[in-house]
């Protein structure tokens, strides 16, 4: 992923096939080729035995990252991309825990700031149970940060949806995962239990370390103005983004191991990470690497380049719009007024 990539994601590359080749970055913007996004699964709740056995042979980003935050649910095809990618960026099993953190770090934020208390988690990985308290999982997190916190998670890996669901038990019942592609992002938003939140007020929307696998750029800005067309005011959007620009040589050969790996990943710039926000508000410190938001974090003291992405929390324009002051009538116009209510 470039920032080292962060990993969070949600693709586990199938068996290869004539229909998996090599794309160009748009625009050159990460100097590397990626494979064309794969298809798109059914949505269906339970893996059948083929998914089982994908699951063991191929490599995932949603097992890689599992491994970096010291999960169990990985396997040798997750284990062996993963030292090739900290062979070639050393920095990489740290930008995945730097993602994590900022994770945390959004979630509390705009609990505590903003007074969201339901999350809509998109591209949410495994989760690690029991959650770590040092990169604790955004369940845990809302949890913490607001009383009667709502989560919503959504991914497309149906081995993701089957830890997911586990996890969403016990104390965690009131949370809720939704298996479904992100690209189709009118499906998501329909869905009952995302369209639940709009119903309840503010919004905020997590997108973690899960735009760089949609290598389409068309997509990922369908996705974000869709997203910003639907938010309720208030609500907010935090975004990390890999990006080969604050380790080029490094992050790049990261993304080329990923690509052998097939699994589809895209870098993009800082430029093109902005206007997926549109003219959306940025909290401060704006858009910059993932570690330079919580700067009372240990992470804060690393190298730039050891995020590998940027981050920023965009927040709904209808939040910060006061109301235009009334406008003051003249003389003339207010005896006018009077005269109409009279007669």
């Amino acid at each position: 992923m470039q920032r080292g990539l962060g990993l969070r994601g949600h693709w586990r590359a199938a068996p290869r096939r004539a229909d998996h080749f090599p794309a160009p970055c748009a625009g050159g913007s990460c100097g590397v080729t990626v494979p064309a996004t794969p298809p798109r699964p059914s949505d269906r709740r339970s893996p059948d035995p083929a998914d089982i056995a994908t699951w063991a042979t191929s490599p995932s980003s949603a097992g890689i990252s599992n491994l970096f935050l010291g999960g169990s649910d990985h396997y040798p095809a997750d284990r062996e991309v993963a030292r090739q990618l900290k062979e070639v960026a050393p920095w990489f099993e740290t930008a995945v825990q730097i993602n994590r953190a900022y994770n945390d770090f959004a979630v509390k934020r705009l609990a505590r700031e903003l007074k969201i208390s339901q999350f809509l988690d998109l591209g949410c990985g495994i989760p690690i149970t029991p959650s770590s308290r040092q990169l604790p999982e955004t369940r845990a997190s809302a949890a913490t940060a607001v009383s009667g916190a709502l989560v919503v998670a959504v991914d497309i890996d149906p081995l993701v949806g089957a830890y997911a669901r586990m996890a969403a038990t016990g104390s965690h019942s009131e949370h809720t995962f939704v298996q479904a592609d992100l690209r189709e992002i009118t499906t998501v938003l329909e869905d009952p239990a995302v369209k639940a939140l709009k119903d309840r007020g503010p919004v905020g929307v997590l997108l973690h370390d899960v735009l760089p696998y949609i290598t389409d750029i068309e997509d990922v800005r369908a996705i974000t103005g869709a997203l910003r067309s639907w938010l309720p005011p208030g609500s907010a959007i935090s975004v990390t983004h890999a990006t080969t620009e604050l380790q080029p040589t490094q992050a790049k050969s990261a993304a080329q191991i990923l690509q052998k790996a097939r699994i589809p990943y895209r870098p993009r710039t800082h430029g093109q990470i902005r206007e997926l926000l549109a003219r959306w508000q940025l909290l401060q410190p704006g858009l910059k690497p993932t570690a330079r938001h919580d700067l009372s974090h240990r992470h804060a003291l690393v190298p730039r380049h050891h995020s590998g992405a940027h981050a920023a929390i965009a927040v709904h324009p209808d939040r910060f719009r006061t109301p235009a002051p009334a406008r003051v009538m003249s003389e003339p116009e207010l005896w006018a007024t009077r005269l109409r209510t009279v007669t």
